[in-house]
Parts: structure tokens; sequence; C-alpha cells
């Protein structure tokens, strides 16, 4: 169990021991796939390119159970990708790159 710090706020987060995956999981296409849609989702639904404000998917993280430093950064980044390509993808009204 820990505090997460968001925008200036702490928030408590639990972490479990109990995972529907091995300690051993690999990350398959499957799980950058899903790691982009939450990224989509969380730019339609008006939130910030803040994976770890997202609360489901840190539950979605949370899923893959305890794993070395470093392992959910490529999910980190499919998130990411999938905020700012549709971020991108979006008409933005009378904004001009002059």
């Amino acid at each position: 169990h820990f505090n997460l710090q968001i925008g200036g706020f702490k928030k408590p987060y639990i972490v479990t021991e109990d995972s529907s995956k091995p300690s051993n999981a690999t990350i398959t296409k499957d799980d950058l796939k899903k790691a982009t849609d939450f990224g989509k989702k969380a730019f339609k639904a008006g939130k910030k390119s803040a994976p770890a404000a997202d609360t489901n998917f840190m539950h979605f993280l949370e899923s893959f159970g305890s794993q070395p430093v470093g392992f959910s950064i490529p999910l980190l980044k499919a998130f990411n990708d999938g905020w700012h390509k549709s971020n991108l993808a979006e008409p933005h009204q009378g904004e001009t790159w002059n």
C-alpha cells in the first residue's frame, strides 16, 4: 500500500500480490494494443496524457503483478502513443502554427 501523488493530492493506491499474470510475465502485442486503447480512451474522455492518473490503466498494470523495474515502460509508452495520436487526429479549430 502506498500513496500515489496526483496533481498535488495524495490518493491511496493499493497494490496487491494477487495477480492474473505470473511474476515472470511478458508483454504481448495484445497488451500493447490494450495500453494504446487506454490512451485513446483517456484522450476522448478529456483526461491528461498521464498514465498514472488513469485508474483503469493502473489496474491494468497491476494485473501484471510484481515485475522488475522498467517492465512497464513499453506499456506506458503505448498509452502515451495512443493519447498523442488521438490528439493529433483531432481537429483543433482556430489554432495556427505561425
